[in-house]
């Protein structure tokens, strides 16, 4: 059965005033849904619209794709354009090989996408933007081949990074600025091969704050290095397949950098022979 739109049927669905005035003046006495769109070139919200409220039949949502440029490798989409070759996307805009995105513009090759902006070749990605190659990132912007990053900025080649700027090939970092080649530290200014490190500036080579060799640091790096990947520690936690259709079933669970460490990662670390009680508190409680 073809639709047919009215003036009294578009009022019932609460209308934008746009869409009513449009129709009292095209169509004061209503027509079929397809003589509408083929005669006029109506706002892309006003065909959204319509799928939304009205049971359009088969060659009515055909149109409805078409005049979206949604391609027909595409499942369940729903109030987006420009999609291509993508699954389970809605409110969205732009989106290429892709799955599960939701409130997104300017997706490529990605998977369960939330109110982002330009994401390519990315996973679980949250409220952020220009995201290459990254796994799960929340409210971030400018991220590169880095996971489990949260309300930070230019992030490249690192993991576990918490309210931080400017950081490449480092983990375990938080609240700090201008940091490369770093782990476990926080409140860290314009520092690089730093270890265990808290509120210092313009530093290298430092292991709980105190200047070491090139050698010694790059030793005892390699060695926490190892430790953290036995932890496989989580500061991001989101379920898979996060989108279904047009809502979003699950949010990201967010986790303290520093919370739920073992028990053995810690003895390691007072084997440290720099080893500094005081610092390992800052680290450890303060940031928690």
């Amino acid at each position: 059965m073809k639709m047919k739109v009215t003036y009294d049927l578009l009022k019932r669905y609460k209308a934008c005033k746009q869409g009513l005035e449009f129709m009292q003046e095209f169509y004061p006495d209503g027509a079929e849904a397809l003589d509408i769109v083929n005669e006029h070139e109506v706002p892309i919200e006003f065909l959204h619209f319509a799928r939304q409220y009205f049971d359009l039949n088969e060659e009515e949502l055909k149109k409805y794709f078409e005049l979206c440029n949604v391609d027909s490798n595409c499942e369940n989409i729903w109030s987006s354009q420009q999609i291509t070759n993508s699954q389970n996307v809605s409110y969205s805009t732009n989106v290429r090989n892709s799955a599960y995105v939701q409130t997104s513009r300017d997706i490529r090759n990605s998977r369960n996408i939330y109110g982002s902006l330009g994401v390519i070749g990315s996973k679980e990605i949250f409220m952020s933007s220009n995201v290459k190659d990254s796994l799960y990132i929340v409210s971030t912007t400018d991220v590169t081949c880095s996971e489990q990053v949260m309300n930070s900025r230019n992030i490249q080649w690192s993991n576990m990074i918490y309210s931080s700027r400017d950081v490449s090939d480092s983990s375990f970092i938080t609240c700090s600025l201008q940091a490369n080649n770093c782990s476990v530290s926080g409140f860290l200014t314009n520092c690089s091969n730093c270890l265990f490190c808290y509120a210092i500036g313009e530093s290298k080579y430092q292991i709980f704050n105190q200047q070491v060799s090139v050698s010694e640091f790059e030793y005892w790096k390699s060695f926490v290095d190892f430790l953290l990947e036995k932890e496989k520690k989580e500061l991001i936690k989101i379920q898979e397949d996060s989108f279904n259709g047009a809502r979003m079933i699950s949010r990201p669970k967010i986790t303290s950098i520093f919370d739920d460490l073992s028990e053995d990662f810690f003895g390691e670390i007072g084997t440290i022979p720099y080893y500094d009680e005081e610092i390992f508190l800052d680290l450890f409680f303060k940031l928690k």
